[in-house]
């Protein structure tokens, strides 16, 4: 038993080294995964040659909690000009909702916060600049809401 037991263990071993000098891929995975990757970078390119003729449309609506007094919304006003002091920030407009009468447009939020970025790389720069995070730190207290929308946009 014991030789039988030994001579199947050097079997299955010479098997097993034999298996690992041979190419295990399917060539029909690997000519796949190449298409795969292959379109993955072409919808980089595609892209990247959008970015090149658009810009990075942040757009941010703030509903306040109740209770916010007067002179914390003219502090958030005030936060929001520290913050649109943000290098990598192309341009940058704030307001209030202009309560414009009609069934499509929401008018429940307290303040809008628009800023354009020349590409997606200076909004991730903006996302992580001190400033920005001392914003958030300094005004979360009066939001109850936040909503963002983010898009690339072209010029007509």
């Amino acid at each position: 038993m014991r030789n039988y037991a030994s001579s199947a263990f050097l079997m299955c071993l010479l098997c097993l080294a034999a298996c690992q000098d041979k190419k295990t891929t399917d060539p029909v995975v690997e000519t796949e995964t190449d298409q795969i990757t292959s379109e993955e970078n072409k919808e980089m390119e595609e892209m990247e040659e959008m970015e090149s003729d658009s810009v990075f449309v942040h757009t941010v609506f703030f509903w306040f909690n109740e209770g916010v007094t007067a002179e914390q919304r003219t502090k958030f006003e005030e936060e929001l000009g520290k913050l649109a002091k943000c290098e990598s920030i192309d341009e940058v407009w704030y307001g209030k909702a202009a309560m414009t009468p009609r069934d499509v447009v929401d008018n429940s939020y307290d303040y809008a916060w628009i800023c354009h970025f020349k590409n997606r790389a200076d909004q991730d720069i903006y996302q992580v600049d001190p400033i920005h995070l001392a914003f958030i730190e300094q005004c979360k207290a009066y939001w109850k809401k936040v909503q963002v929308y983010d898009s690339m946009v072209q010029k007509l």
